[in-house]
């Protein structure tokens, strides 16, 4: 009785690391690329499984896994970063099991208009980003504007 016991026990311990493995190889894992630079977006990207909580942040060069909630087909992902409006993406269940993760791209919006546009038609902006700005302008200042028309 205990020579068949102990097989048994063996082969039913088995199936249960392998059933426990195969769960958590099903990870929802992806890179989030700018359209722009072709790399990770600048600002923070959140990726979550539409209609719950579970979700991830992207690393700085934009990788992402988490585990879903329960078994689909298809995954709706919202994804947002920064100022990006954001957007729904469509994430097929086969794609879980690729070697590589699945680049998802994200399209920048800038409402600033267009500096090449701008720099054809010859009324040329200067594009200030960041925190500390002047608060008024030197004399060097207004003549470098003045000579090279800017403003």
């Amino acid at each position: 009785m205990k020579n068949l016991i102990r097989p048994f026990v063996s082969i039913l311990f088995l199936f249960v690391g392998v059933f426990l493995y195969a769960q958590d190889s099903l990870l929802i894992k992806g890179r989030v690329i700018s359209a722009f630079t072709k790399e990770a977006p600048y600002k923070i990207t959140y990726i979550k499984e539409k209609g719950t909580t579970n979700g991830a942040i992207a690393d700085s060069l934009g990788y992402f896994e988490f585990k879903p909630i329960s078994l689909k087909q298809d995954y709706i992902l919202e994804i947002s970063s920064g100022i990006i409006p954001s957007f729904d993406y469509t994430y097929k269940k086969e794609w879980m099991s690729r070697k590589y993760p699945k680049s998802i791209i994200i399209k920048e919006h800038c409402e600033l208009g267009n500096p090449y546009e701008d720099m054809k038609k010859g009324n040329l902006k200067l594009y200030l980003q960041g925190g500390i700005a002047p608060v008024e302008n030197t004399r060097a200042d207004n003549r470098f504007e003045r000579r090279y028309r800017i403003q």
